[in-house]
Order: C-alpha cells, then structure tokens, then sequence
C-alpha cells in the first residue's frame, strides 16, 4: 500500500540528518550567533513542531538535536564568560538548559539562621489567656 500525502524529509533521513549537522556546524553561515531549534526550522523551512515531531518518532535526530542543545548551551556560557553576548539574552537562554540563579542567603558564622522555639502552650495557659479577656 502506498503511503499518502506529501513526502516527508524523514523519507531521506540519512540527507535530512546531513542538513542538519550542517546547520548545526555552520549556523553562522545562516546568519545564527548560536544553533537554535528556531534557526534549524527556518533553514530546513519546516515548523519547530515537526522537528519535534521527528525527535519524538527518530532516536538518530533526536539525539542530533541534542547535539544542537548541547553545542548552544557551551556557545552560551563561553559567550556569557567573556562577556560577548549579551547578559540578559544568555541568562534567559541558559534557563532552558536547567540553568538558574540562585542567591544563598545564609551567614557564614550561622548567626542569621532562624532558631528553633519549643514553646508549649498547655490547655491552662489557653484557659488562662482566654479568662483575661
């Protein structure tokens, strides 16, 4: 039986995956600071929902396309440590790759962390406040 519809760039994987290590080796050449899902999209002209979809279907591309997150997130923090790209964009960028901020708020003596109390209240101190009242 033959398939219906339009063919499918998956039909050529093994072109399909050329073009996508092209891409992810020369996305300068695509006018791209760092590989992106968006920019692969525009380059191969298919919706980041397809290449998606592809990653879900096919082992091979998705874990080509974990070489493009991988490669964008190194490009990311070199670019973030020498101060070449723009510290809000790399900072907004790298929380997709499980990067955060996090601001440690205790002492380095311990002296600003909250004690324990061990107050006990029994059922005559409760009588007692409330018999004042």
């Amino acid at each position: 039986m033959a398939k219906m519809g339009a063919p499918s760039m998956l039909d050529d994987k093994p072109a399909l995956l050329d073009k996508i290590n092209d891409y992810i080796e020369n996305h300068t050449d695509y006018d791209d600071l760092v590989p992106s899902a968006e920019g692969l999209s525009y380059h191969l002209n298919v919706s980041r929902k397809t290449i998606y979809n592809w990653s879900d279907s096919d082992e091979d591309i998705l874990h080509t396309l974990d070489r493009l997150k991988t490669k964008q997130a190194k490009m990311l923090v070199s670019g973030g440590l020498s101060n070449s790209m723009n510290p809000t964009i790399t900072k907004l960028m790298l929380s997709n790759h499980g990067y955060s901020e996090k601001i440690d708020n205790t002492s380095s003596d311990g002296s600003m962390s909250p004690k324990a109390s061990n107050v006990v209240v029994t059922s005559s101190d409760v009588e007692s406040i409330i018999s004042k009242i």
